[in-house]
């Protein structure tokens, strides 16, 4: 109650009343089982670490939930004093790391870091920052919030709450908080956050406290008792990738003898994760006394603790545990999805099955194939647009290399042709002079004409015909001559002189 659970909200029974049926350990409780930790600093049993209570704040806190707290049993924590930090006038800030386990069991449940900030204890030439401290998010700005959580506090929050065992006289005693500068007690950082959680649980998690993972916070101005608190939630990819969501996972996979059919979908990518999952047995494949086949369907939401599942009526009694781990290094892969069936008369015989929510990496089964139901119609089109404009790229260059190499053949067969020509005119003493080939556009042959003096004193012109043969056949190329003057006007350019 002291953290904003109550009777009126839909699932505040199930964290008040012992004998629910549904009975569950709020995740604000996480810190408490640090608070004798905290004590040990506070009040000075730490060697060589002496702090005045009264000028201790605290700063920020970071919680993660390893996993789920056992409603009894006993819980040790570890605590390690991890930096020091040197703010200046400010203070100083000490940084507390601390893990909690269960004693029996030695099972990791918890971790706590602490960011106290001392007043008056700065300047002593220390560092501002440390690599082990575990930041905030960046706000984002000039973005509207997707939800909003208002919870007004009664004037007995921090009396009620300081039963949780947070003995700071700041959030109690009028005169104590008064040499610090404050009018009145004001509200334990802890106790804010608390609130928020119940806040963010409600509106996202259905109520239940396994839909919370891990909290940063960081206490940046008081809380008097009787103020409202208005939580402002932004929803963006943080932890988990949406780029997940509607992905759907399929495999096929021999389990105890029993082939099965599974398939999953991922309906949402917020936290906690909504998978749907559908495992069936081929038609042909009967089991049981029933004599039909596995035909199954559920939906999970997903935690950060396994959950089981029961199929009875076959004669092997088969049951599906699933499993959600969130790594930290793999954030932008999402978290590993194992389902796992087995049987409870013949546990030998289980058998994992690997559904990974990460359409790259896969874990186990080279069966399972993936596909973003939302998106893969925009991908088919994609790649049909970038195949089309390969093979019009294709046709383009096909068409100038080919145009190309036309024109080359046509230059050499030209070439040839006046080579040839030019090496069958006969020898003679006199000398002659050439107009420049051109070609006829009606037959395509070439007409040559040679200025062919008979000597040097006559203008008298004749005709000559000679046959070539080249490398297309016998071509017959004619050589005219018209009477007149000397043609020395007629000749455009002299391209060489031969002996005839």
């Amino acid at each position: 109650m002291g953290i904003g659970v109550s009777l009126v909200q839909e699932n505040g029974l199930m964290f008040l009343y012992e004998d629910h049926p549904k009975f569950s350990i709020h995740p604000g409780f996480a810190v408490i089982p640090t608070m004798e930790c905290l004590n040990e600093v506070i009040y000075g049993h730490v060697p060589n670490l002496h702090i005045e209570i009264n000028n201790v704040l605290h700063g920020e806190q970071y919680t993660e939930i390893l996993s789920s707290i056992p409603q009894s049993g006993t819980l040790e924590s570890q605590f390690k004093i991890i930096d020091i930090l040197d703010k200046g006038k400010t203070g100083a800030i000490i940084l507390i790391h601390v893990d909690t386990f269960c004693k029996y069991s030695g099972k990791h449940l918890i971790k706590n870091q602490f960011s106290l900030l001392v007043l008056g204890k700065g300047g002593f030439g220390g560092s501002r920052k440390s690599p082990f401290s575990i930041e905030v998010l960046t706000k984002p700005e000039n973005i509207e919030p997707d939800h909003v959580v208002d919870f007004k506090t009664s004037f007995d929050q921090a009396a009620l709450y300081r039963l949780n065992g947070d003995r700071n006289p700041l959030h109690i005693d009028p005169s104590q908080s008064a040499l610090i500068g404050f009018n009145t007690p004001i509200l334990h950082g802890l106790c804010t956050q608390g609130i928020v959680l119940t806040g963010v649980m409600n509106t996202f998690g259905n109520g239940k406290s396994e839909s919370i993972s891990s909290i940063k916070a960081r206490f940046s101005k008081p809380v008097i008792p009787g103020q409202t608190i208005r939580t402002k939630i932004l929803i963006y990819d943080s932890s988990y990738a949406c780029k997940f969501e509607g992905l759907i996972a399929s495999c096929h996979k021999n389990v105890g003898g029993i082939p099965l059919q599974i398939s999953a979908r991922i309906n949402h990518c917020h936290s906690p994760l909504d998978i749907s999952f559908l495992i069936k047995s081929p038609r042909h494949y009967r089991l049981g006394d029933r004599n039909e086949p596995l035909y199954w369907e559920h939906t999970y939401v997903t935690t950060n603790h396994e959950e089981s599942r029961e199929i009875p009526g076959f004669d092997k009694r088969i049951f599906f545990c699933l499993h959600a781990e969130e790594k930290k290094e793999d954030i932008f892969k999402g978290p590993t999805i194992e389902l796992v069936a087995y049987f409870r008369m013949d546990e030998e015989k289980s058998e994992s099955i690997d559904l990974i929510r990460d359409n790259v990496t896969i874990f186990n089964s080279d069966e399972c194939l993936y596909a973003g139901e939302d998106n893969h119609i925009t991908k088919i089109a994609i790649t049909m647009s970038v195949i089309v404009i390969i093979l019009f790229l294709s046709c383009v260059s096909a068409c100038v290399f080919h145009k190309h190499r036309k024109l080359k053949q046509q230059r050499m067969k030209d070439e040839d042709r006046q080579n040839l020509v030019k090496n069958m005119v006969p020898q003679s003493k006199s000398r002659f002079k050439s107009k420049k080939i051109k070609r006829s556009a009606s037959s395509g042959t070439e007409n040559i004409k040679y200025v062919v003096p008979k000597d040097k004193s006559t203008d008298e012109l004749h005709e000559l015909q000679i046959y070539v043969s080249t490398t297309t056949g016998l071509e017959k190329i004619d050589f005219s001559s018209r009477p007149g003057k000397k043609m020395e006007s007629d000749v455009v350019q002299e391209e060489n002189e031969e002996k005839a």
